[in-house]
């Protein structure tokens, strides 16, 4: 009976905020941090620390003096690694003077999932079975380092050319190449020459007003949310009026 009470107490002190252990995800990380260097790869893990001991809270802001304190580093060293997670898209930054503040999507995700099962609980509310497992089968996929990669397949990019704007036809062979590796079913290639030109009307940006550097990492993640198209028409023929729109378009390029 001692032995089951001193482990309830210290099941009790393991609070959020306290938490024991880290669910690091190799092929996530390897996947997007093999960009980095060494420092920066490095850097980032020890931002990935201190939000874990904060409660895996999501932000943190920090002045630039205690980056080179954590980071052992000098301040052009601290400017080198920040431009570097910024520019591969490793996490979001807003930058103020003398101070960072460090954003990790996935865990802010999380943090959303969580919320929302916590109004749903106190609500009432009882989610589906099944959409639920779905739900948090998807959610373990998500990406520590916040490129929104949602599998742990091998896919070759090559860097040299990532931040380069590629002709249809690459853009279009890329896409069916990556449907047919994860098995989707349909027919993509009208939607994917929609998205190819809907970027490029919008400057090369994606959907959030982004600049799209890496633009097969960008179509890793937005491939999921596509729907497959015959000759344009969806089976339920919801987007007709959007079809047009986009093939008027594609044709007058």
């Amino acid at each position: 009976m001692k032995r089951l009470q001193n482990k309830n107490l210290t099941q009790l002190k393991l609070t959020k905020k306290n938490l024991p252990h880290i669910p690091l995800y190799v092929g996530d990380w390897k996947k997007d941090c093999n960009v980095l260097s060494l420092s920066a790869e490095a850097a980032w893990l020890n931002i990935i620390f201190i939000l874990h001991t904060k409660g895996k809270q999501s932000t943190i802001k920090m002045p630039t003096k205690a980056l080179q304190n954590l980071w052992r580093c000098s301040l052009e060293d601290v400017k080198e690694i920040l431009e570097e997670l910024e520019s591969n898209e490793i996490c979001d930054l807003q930058t103020t003077e003398g101070f960072v503040e460090f954003t990790c999507r996935r865990y802010l995700k999380e943090n959303e999932l969580s919320e929302i099962r916590s109004a749903a609980r106190k609500s009432g509310y009882t989610k589906n079975k099944t959409s639920t497992n779905n739900q948090q089968n998807k959610n373990k996929t998500l990406q520590i380092a916040d490129n929104d990669n949602d599998n742990d397949n091998d896919i070759d990019i090559d860097y040299d050319n990532k931040y380069k704007i590629p002709s249809e036809n690459e853009f279009l062979e890329y896409g069916l190449f990556i449907i047919k590796k994860e098995k989707l079913k349909g027919d993509y290639e009208f939607t994917l020459k929609a998205k190819y030109h809907t970027w490029l009307d919008e400057n090369w940006k994606n959907g959030h007003g982004k600049k799209i550097k890496n633009w097969k990492n960008t179509l890793n993640n937005t491939i999921p949310h596509l729907k497959p198209m015959n000759n344009g028409r969806t089976k339920n023929n919801e987007h007709e009026q959007y079809r047009r729109e986009l093939l008027s378009k594609i044709q007058s390029k």
